[in-house]
């Protein structure tokens, strides 16, 4: 039966005039207000009460007030180190990810990195790029990793690859250890004609594995330690 509001006080009936509410007095002496729920259901009274007394405050409570924690899928920490084996039809190699600095400030957070890449029978290729988070994303130099807020299908595109965030919870296996609730980042290069990939962002420690199968040149990057 549907609930009717009688009236402008506290009294609620049903649609068949069972009624029931409070009712506000005075006590015997006269001295203090006595309150009395009345009706064959004094439990929806007892309701009622909560419902008339809370929930106008509780309406005025921004529907956004509480946003939670965000999952740091890109720490940037001053010191830190990944080191990775690579892999390509060449031979294995490594690489390996120092973060030299970091600075945070008008809403976002910069880090001065050193990337040293180590290819199969080859001296080591040293380069100095800067990584920002910032409220829109987490990009490497010009290129992004991936879109904040992190969402499952966000999309973004790096001609000739388009990528988008497949899931937030990947497991994934690496000589450095398996990660859980990992965030997956899928592409196509050249709407698959040109191959595929993916790539994974382990909670509290970053980017762990690539895998791309690309038509030209297929590579693997698998995290071997953490420092940091």
């Amino acid at each position: 039966m549907a609930l009717l509001l009688k009236n402008s006080g506290t009294t609620y009936c049903r649609a068949n005039e069972d009624c029931f509410g409070v009712e506000i007095g005075a006590d015997a002496c006269g001295t203090r207000p006595a309150v009395r729920a009345f009706g064959s259901n004094t439990t929806d009274a007892v309701l009622f009460i909560a419902f008339r007394k809370f929930l106008p405050g509780l309406a005025l409570i921004p529907p956004h007030s509480y946003t939670p924690p965000m999952t740091d899928y890109f720490p940037l920490k001053a010191g830190a180190i990944r080191e990775y084996s690579t892999e390509t039809s060449r031979g294995k190699g490594t690489l390996t990810i120092e973060v030299l600095s970091v600075t945070a400030g008008d809403g976002k957070t910069s880090a001065k990195c050193r990337r040293t890449t180590i290819a199969p029978g080859g001296n080591p290729a040293i380069a100095l790029y800067e990584a920002v988070v910032d409220e829109k994303e987490v990009r490497t130099d010009s290129f992004t990793e991936f879109p904040l807020p992190v969402r499952k299908g966000a999309e973004w595109i790096r001609s000739p690859r388009r990528y988008w965030i497949e899931t937030l919870d990947a497991d994934v296996e690496t000589p450095a250890g398996t990660f859980e609730g990992c965030l997956r980042v899928a592409y196509l290069i050249a709407e698959g004609d040109g191959g595929s990939g993916e790539r994974y962002y382990a909670p509290g420690v970053g980017l762990v594995k690539v895998v791309e199968n690309d038509e030209g040149e297929p590579f693997t990057h698998e995290l071997t330690r953490i420092q940091g």
